[in-house]
């Protein structure tokens, strides 16, 4: 279907896309890898357009929450390796291994299962070990990691790959998030002196890649900052990638005093031109934007009015009188972006 017939819809800026990470590149160093966090449908982005255009950039490593997306991942990009950031049912081992899927392990029980697995399968799985710094969401604490970390490295039908932990805090707390930092070091050090080195060290989410010293890790993880959305505020060149589009259906005169959309929480004041614009809450125009937000047409910008309904929102077009039936309507992002 092309553009014109489209109601809603969103586009992606592959140029931004490159932008921002040649930037985190930069920002990290040649000597630093990108995993690319792509789960919950590539931040809302599409996860299969995302690994394609991200794998054509020269993204090799993927970071996604389930064994779903992880298939989905390795379809778009055949040759990136994905490695999946969540925990792992018993059921789920079989198809992770048949699909070369590097699994997070946080505990013995699930090492054992995936060697067990591996074995039988006659595969040597690369795992990523997981460590609890202060999250305490996934990752054996780190008080313990180093007896885990030696029973993995040791254990038939497993490589261990990696290791990671995951901050709590680095886009509101900095001292907690060093403290993390320090903690995992200290693993660090001790494996290293039983000459147990995993290829692959991380901990850096976006707020980290961007505020905090890489030192001794060889890869990090951006989600937000490669579509170009920083955490933690800061004057960084990175740009949104994406935009929400729509069109107008219907335009009209109203008079003063008339009520607009459900529960006439709009009352017009004076005489207007509005447009009914093919969006609402079901296409993700969410419901608390009710009177709140504004849209661009012909570059300019125009209120929304009245209750946000479940296909269609009114906006205010009298500052717009070149807007005609069918224009677009840009609800999130920039017009005529480069």
């Amino acid at each position: 279907m092309s553009e014109t017939n489209l109601r809603c819809w969103a586009e992606i800026d592959l140029g931004r896309l490159a932008s921002n990470l040649r930037f985190l590149r930069q920002k990290i160093g040649r000597e630093r890898g990108v995993i690319a966090v792509i789960k919950a449908n590539g931040y809302g982005h599409g996860l299969g357009p995302m690994a394609r255009g991200l794998s054509r950039l020269g993204v090799r490593h993927f970071g996604v929450a389930s064994p779903g997306e992880a298939f989905e991942a390795r379809a778009a990009a055949r040759n990136g390796a994905i490695l999946l950031l969540s925990g792992s049912v018993k059921e789920e081992i079989p198809e992770i291994i048949r699909g070369g899927i590097i699994p997070t392990v946080s505990s013995w029980y699930e090492a054992e299962a995936f060697a067990r697995a591996a074995q039988k399968m006659k595969r040597v799985l690369p795992v990523h070990l997981k460590i609890d710094t202060g999250m305490g969401r996934l990752g054996i604490w780190h008080e313990a990691a180093l007896v885990l970390a030696r029973r993995v490295a040791a254990t038939p039908g497993l490589k261990l790959d990696g290791i990671y932990t995951h901050l709590a805090t680095a886009d509101s707390h900095r001292g907690f998030a060093v403290t993390q930092l320090k903690r995992l070091r200290v693993l660090l050090r001790a494996l290293s002196r039983e000459k147990i080195r995993p290829r692959m060290l991380h901990y850096a989410n976006s707020a980290a890649t961007l505020a905090l010293p890489q030192a001794g890790f060889n890869f990090v993880r951006p989600g937000l900052a490669i579509y170009g959305l920083s955490p933690i505020g800061g004057r960084f060149p990175l740009r949104p990638i994406l935009s929400l589009k729509s069109r107008i259906t219907l335009i009209k005169e109203i008079q003063k005093g008339r009520p607009l959309s459900y529960d006439s929480l709009f009352r017009s004041s004076r005489r207007m031109r509005v447009g009914t614009i093919s969006a609402g809450y079901a296409d993700g125009y969410d419901i608390r934007l009710t009177n709140r937000a504004e849209v661009l047409i012909h570059g300019k910008r125009c209120r929304q009015l009245g209750r946000v309904t479940m296909d269609e929102i009114i906006v205010d077009l009298t500052r717009v009188p070149e807007a005609r039936w069918g224009d677009t309507v840009t609800l999130l992002g920039e017009e005529g972006r480069e």
